[in-house]
């Protein structure tokens, strides 16, 4: 008789589900480095320096901004002060944009 243990099968399911969105998140991420300068230099008429410089800070704010948002909880606010916050802002954000 095979007894399956489904806590090893879940994990390795969650496992390959992460590895998965960590590719198809790259992936996009690459894709979208090319069309974002070319799109700069169209639009905008910037120079491929800045439009570059422009990209490099973007990447930077958006790598470096969940390591500042995992210190907040840890040190501060706690883990589900931290995603009720930042759930009410993803929420609240796009509205701003749409009212203007």
């Amino acid at each position: 008789m095979l007894i399956l243990d489904y806590s090893a099968v879940l994990g390795t399911i969650i496992r390959m589900k992460c590895a998965g969105n960590d590719t198809i998140e790259r992936l996009a991420t690459y894709g979208m480095k090319a069309n974002f300068v070319v799109y700069l230099m169209k639009v905008y008429n910037m120079d491929q320096v800045l439009s570059a410089n422009i990209l490099n800070t973007w990447l930077a704010v958006s790598n470096i901004t969940p390591l500042i948002g995992a210190f907040c909880a840890d040190a501060y606010l706690g883990k589900f002060r931290t995603i009720a916050l930042a759930s009410f802002a993803s929420l609240v954000v796009p509205f701003t944009f749409v009212l203007d």
